[in-house]
């Protein structure tokens, strides 16, 4: 085997590897752009997200969802001792049947 003989394919070898050396130079400049779009648009996004859902569905703040009347004895007593309907024992304080009886 001669020298003459492996001439060619290291031609071929060098261009093979210049050719994978440039796709890595054009991927490594390409990265950091498409990178940067996707977390703008990813921040879009969820800005999106957020006015819509402040704005198309938001929450009126002056309704009671737990109704009762305004001149109920547990809203007088509530206005005056926030805390009066509360229990002695913490168990009891979310007892949501307890707050019905």
């Amino acid at each position: 085997m001669s020298i003459r003989f492996l001439s060619p394919y290291a031609l071929q070898a060098w261009s093979a590897v210049a050719a994978v050396a440039l796709l890595m130079w054009a991927l490594l400049r390409t990265v950091p752009r498409i990178l940067k779009i996707t977390i703008l648009a990813l921040l879009a996004v969820a800005l999106l997200i957020v006015l819509i859902g402040n704005i198309v569905f938001r929450g009126d703040r002056d309704i009671a969802y737990r109704f009762a009347a305004p001149d109920a004895p547990e809203c007088s007593a509530q206005d005056s001792k926030p805390i009066v309907l509360s229990s002695n024992e913490r168990s009891q304080d979310n007892d949501e049947l307890a707050a019905i009886a």
